[in-house]
């Protein structure tokens, strides 16, 4: 892939999630906070993966954190070649989440 399509990330502000201890009975999941924006959301675990924005905070920082001994730096962000746009759309229109829901 190009450079030409990698995004600037450079002037996003960088912002450390904060992970916050959780107590859900057997339900395995943790919460992430991060000071800076406030930004809250809750990832839970199998059996059914799922992602809980408690509140946004800033949509447009760089968010990182990790737990574990594992550290997580923001994703790098690529543009879609245009000669895939096509595939793209098809994978849009397929709506496969609501596959997996029905699954889980």
């Amino acid at each position: 892939m190009n450079d030409e399509f990698i995004s600037d990330q450079s002037e996003q502000p960088r912002h450390e999630l904060v992970r916050v201890e959780r107590e859900m009975g057997n339900h395995t999941s943790d919460e992430w906070y991060c000071p800076t924006c406030g930004r809250r959301f809750i990832i839970e675990y199998p059996p059914r993966y799922k992602k809980i924005v408690l509140a946004e905070g800033d949509p447009h920082a760089a968010h990182s954190g990790g737990k574990g001994g594992i550290k997580m730096d923001p994703a790098q962000v690529f543009e879609i070649d245009p000669r895939l746009s096509i595939w793209q759309e098809w994978m849009d229109s397929v709506n496969f989440e609501r596959h997996w829901e029905d699954r889980y």
